[in-house]
């Protein structure tokens, strides 16, 4: 593993109960799978239902899934959904708090992730850094499930 990944993998990893607490005080996650607005930014949720249209059964991955409110949406409308981070540890929260909503989503550590394959991808950090506009966080590309 490159250095550089271990220690981005160890400092997420390391923050994990920061966010757990931070997502637990804002409480958004627990609804976001019933009002998946909640989960999206501007204009990025009815861009993606313009461009794919009914989002059952299609395959979505979700990379770099951070909080996974999107991941949990996307799921509550019936995607299904991959869910991958860097971090085993925030990967490990997201996975229980699914289970407390009920939502089916396969969680993967990133390193893992190179054999699947994604109809809509999530790339919110990457596109952060590339200084692209909010509304332009999700790349997607179709397949029926």
């Amino acid at each position: 593993m490159i250095k550089s990944h271990e220690a981005n993998r160890r400092h997420w990893n390391n923050q994990a109960a920061t966010w757990e607490e931070r997502l637990n005080r804002d409480g958004r996650w627990r609804r976001c799978h019933k009002e998946p607005e909640l989960a999206f930014e501007g204009e990025a949720l009815s861009t993606i239902r313009e461009m794919v249209g009914d989002l059952r059964n299609k395959q979505v991955y979700v990379i770099g899934s951070g909080d996974n409110m999107a991941a949990y949406a996307l799921s509550g409308l019936g995607a299904v959904v991959t869910s991958t981070d860097i971090s085993e540890e925030r990967l490990k929260l997201a996975a229980s708090r699914a289970e407390t909503l009920g939502v089916s989503i396969d969680f993967v550590p990133i390193s893992d992730s190179q054999t699947i394959r994604p109809s809509i991808w999530s790339v919110p950090q990457m596109a952060s850094l590339c200084g692209l506009p909010i509304s332009v966080r999700y790349f997607v590309r179709f397949q029926e499930s």
